[in-house]
């Protein structure tokens, strides 16, 4: 079968990559782009993901939501 595949994956993964049902209709490969409605690649929907990644990540690294810093502030501001 596909040697290489024992080259990149683990004897497992090799394993469940060789049970994948392939198709009956045999289409043609085809490339799409899945943030498209269109399934198209272009350089604005290129863009307009890549920013959306950067927000999302940028809101995954804090546990606080951004209007919490001035709370955050006063918090340690508080004399005990």
């Amino acid at each position: 079968m596909v040697d290489w595949l024992n080259e990149l994956f683990l004897e497992d993964e090799v394993e469940v990559i060789r049970r994948i049902p392939l198709s009956f209709r045999g289409p043609d490969d085809r490339l799409i782009w899945h943030y498209d409605k269109h399934d198209l690649y272009s350089v604005r929907s290129g863009y307009y993901t890549a920013r959306c990644v950067s927000v999302s990540l940028q809101q995954a690294s804090t546990s606080a939501p951004r209007n919490s810093s001035d709370k955050w502030k006063a918090v340690w501001k508080i004399k005990v």
